[in-house]
């Protein structure tokens, strides 16, 4: 059932100007429901499910209820940086267009096999508001690059308060490759070059591009960390918020690696093995980054249908 409303709710908000059909990734598909069924029973062969249920009702309603508005508010930031990378590069596109597509792509990112419905879907379709293929293609990856680069600053910024964790060493190596790979795609991205029809950007408006973008993707990254430390604090786990720093991101990272449905599985193991570090037991990693997951899709879920309605209702204005 959830599938079937989050392919529902994805078409709703995504087919407002045309029903052409994508070319769909079978292949890439079943690998990933393949990594699903993989990851699920690895973690179903590490940890006793019933000491993670008895930790998921324990959580208060106050402490979900703020967990699914930071997911909200995460949300609502990166479609604000993905309006301001979009337009930069010449799209006409607003803040509530965005948030559209953004908690859309984000829906289908957690439920759905593919990412034809996610973000190559949300690339896709921003194409529609002024772009080519080419520019909107450019949009994607320097939105990606840049909530990576975001996210090994604060990687960095933990494992030196907390160098116990991570040798500091090896957390340099790490974010170097990271802020090189970062560096080629952000100083490199320049709409005059990726579209002739892309507006003239110069190096003032996009140094305020770029410093905006990596604000909104800090904040982002803070408040899904904030996310952890109130479950954390809601069972009663003593920790320090640089721990959670360094740790916690590990987690960000490998949902964010394409090779499960939506992260499941590959953030429950992350969880297990970055917060084993911390002495955390297994049951409690794995209920603190499954109810992650379930308490984004609720997020994601309310802002798609939300912005479904508001747009049918202006509409039919």
């Amino acid at each position: 059932m959830a599938v079937l409303a989050a392919f529902v709710l994805f078409g709703l908000a995504m087919t407002q100007q045309s029903s052409k059909p994508l070319t769909r990734a079978w292949l890439r598909a079943a690998l990933r429901l393949a990594g699903l069924f993989g990851f699920f029973f690895l973690v179903l062969s590490l940890v006793d499910l019933t000491l993670v249920w008895t930790h998921l009702q324990s959580v208060s309603g106050e402490t979900i209820a703020s967990m699914i508005a930071l997911h909200f508010l995460i949300v609502s930031l990166l479609s604000w940086r993905f309006a301001i990378i979009s337009r930069s590069s010449g799209a006409q596109i607003n803040m509530v267009e965005a948030c559209r597509l953004t908690f859309a792509s984000t829906l289908a990112n957690m439920l759905l096999p593919t990412s034809l419905a996610g973000d190559a879907g949300r690339v896709w379709l921003v194409h529609r508001y002024g772009l080519t293929f080419k520019a909107a293609i450019g949009v994607g990856v320097f939105d990606r690059v840049i909530g990576l680069a975001s996210l090994g600053v604060i990687v960095f910024v933990g494992a030196t308060a907390e160098p116990s964790i991570v040798p500091i060493s090896v957390v340099v190596v790490i974010c170097l490759l990271c802020f090189i790979v970062a560096g080629v795609v952000v100083f490199q991205w320049n709409p005059m070059q990726i579209s002739k029809d892309s507006p003239r950007i110069y190096p003032t408006q996009r140094l305020r591009t770029i410093s905006t973008s990596v604000v909104l993707s800090l904040a982002s990254h803070l408040f899904s960390i904030a996310i952890a430390y109130l479950f954390l604090k809601d069972q009663g786990i003593s920790f320090s918020s640089a721990q959670l720093l360094v740790l916690f991101p590990a987690v960000l990272f490998a949902a964010s690696v394409p090779i499960s449905i939506g992260g499941w599985g590959t953030r429950e193991l992350a969880a297990t093995a970055a917060f084993s570090t911390i002495g955390l037991p297994a049951p409690i990693a794995v209920a603190m980054a499954a109810l992650f997951g379930l308490t984004q899709v609720v997020a994601s879920a309310f802002g798609t249908a939300l912005l479904v309605v508001l747009n049918r209702s202006s509409l039919a204005r």
